[in-house]
């Protein structure tokens, strides 16, 4: 028998060894617990790059999607215009987007997976008749030509100045006139001094005078109207700092009377921009009408200015219309000459020769006017009858109808992807889903 002293180191014995047992299963447990915890969240920290690998990628998907689906451009209006646009038909833009994002996924397939999942396409930002942005795309293209196309080394703005600055900007109001002679041929007044009248004799010579003299001003203006107080000249007054960049484009990519293309429907599309008739023989008689007008009103000017010439007129009012009031007739006149002489510089200009708006400035060509007069119409209504052109030669060629309305200069794009997870199924996270907004269009400060 064992003492109860070895009896009682037994006991001790086996409780250490119970002991130790139960702590190597603990430490175990413990291990197993501590290495899973750590093995999640490396797979959490791996799924977390994947993610932010999946953003970028879809990022470049997107980017390289809208910028292909940009090049589906309207082939016609760029060659012709140098414009850009293509089809606004959004289920149209979502197709091609998603033809082209399909097509960088399979290219690009490797251990980050994403599949696109909803595409859409919003063009209503980007409309091709906002005439802003049509402006905008005009200014692009115009940088060049403006540099190509110099002016005179003053420029136009300083030449536009020079006119609407000196004697020439006054507008010349032909109604007063005309109806004081009507007057003066049918009953003729007591003059203002209280002289007494003249004998049946001389009221009648004074009716043949103011008759004779206002057949002379009728024919002066019979072919190409009379100017009035809201001439051109008080219009290109308000344009003075222009729209350089439009009116430039129209010069470069339009006909005119001297610059003809033979793939338009318009013949004279410049002066269609400057009147907006509906025909070129409507364009073109609105054409001589200004261009007489204009000459007119600097000739006028130069008249007036010019003491020998007004000596020779004074002379003939007081020599053959001597019983008319001398202003009048001064003044009609006057008015007359400036005709006549408008009229051989109107016959000059559509004969292909120069006529020096102001005398010692070297522009005075039929295209140099018609570069002056369409700073005078007002930039939106421009744009607007420069879209109309567009429409009527795009569809020409195409031999379909062409409309702004149906095209756009970009879109947004927005498209949802699908990601699978690495994670362990009792995460219960199976999948992830990303959104990317994108603008694209053809100008970059859009």
């Amino acid at each position: 028998m064992k003492s109860p002293y070895e009896e009682r180191q037994f006991h001790i014995a086996e409780a250490l060894r119970e002991r130790r047992s139960g702590r190597r299963g603990f430490s175990s447990v413990y291990l197993v617990i501590i290495m899973s915890s750590l093995l999640a969240l490396i797979l959490v920290l791996i799924e977390a790059a994947a993610g932010f690998a999946a953003g970028s990628i879809a990022e470049n998907y997107c980017l390289i999607s809208g910028r292909s689906v940009l090049s589906e451009f309207q082939p016609r209006l760029y060659d012709r215009y140098g414009i850009l646009a293509l089809r606004a038909d959004e289920n149209r833009l979502s197709k091609l987007a998603g033809f082209y994002l399909g097509e960088a996924a399979d290219m690009s397939a490797g251990l980050v997976n994403i599949v696109p999942d909803s595409i859409s396409a919003d063009s209503s930002s980007y409309r091709a008749d906002d005439l802003r942005l049509f402006e905008d795309q005009i200014a692009e293209i115009s940088k060049y030509i403006v540099v190509k196309n110099a002016l005179d080394a003053a420029g136009i703005s300083s030449l536009i100045e020079d006119i609407v600055s000196g004697k020439a900007a006054e507008s010349y109001d032909a109604s007063d006139t005309l109806d004081e002679l009507d007057e003066l041929s049918k009953a003729p007044k007591t003059p203002a001094d209280g002289s007494p009248e003249e004998g049946p004799d001389a009221e009648k010579q004074k009716r043949e005078q103011a008759r004779k003299l206002r057949n002379q001003y009728k024919n002066a203006f019979r072919s190409y109207g009379r100017p009035d107080g809201n001439g051109m000249l008080e219009r290109l007054a308000d344009y003075v700092t222009g729209d350089m960049f439009c009116v430039e484009y129209a010069m470069r990519m339009f006909s005119n009377r001297y610059s003809m293309f033979t793939d338009t429907v318009l013949r004279y599309e410049s002066e269609y921009l400057l009147f907006g008739g509906s025909t070129d023989a409507v364009n073109e008689r609105a054409m001589r009408s200004a261009l007489f007008i204009f000459r007119f009103t600097i000739n006028l000017a130069g008249i007036l200015s010019d003491p020998a010439e007004m000596a020779r007129i004074n002379s003939e009012a007081a020599t053959v219309y001597f019983l008319l009031p001398t202003s009048l007739v001064v003044a009609v006149l006057t008015a007359v000459r400036a005709a006549r002489l408008s009229a051989e510089h109107l016959n000059m200009l559509l004969a292909g020769e120069k006529v020096p708006i102001l005398k010692g400035v070297d522009f005075g060509t039929y295209a140099d006017y018609l570069r002056l007069f369409l700073y005078t119409v007002p930039k939106d209504t421009l744009l607007r009858r420069m879209m109309n052109v567009m429409e009527q030669n795009v569809a020409e060629e195409d031999g379909a109808d062409f409309s702004f309305r149906s095209y756009c200069y970009g879109f947004e794009l927005s498209a949802e992807f699908n990601k699978a997870t690495h994670l362990p199924d009792f995460m219960g996270i199976n999948g992830r889903r990303g959104r990317v907004v994108q603008k694209h269009a053809y100008l970059q400060t859009w």
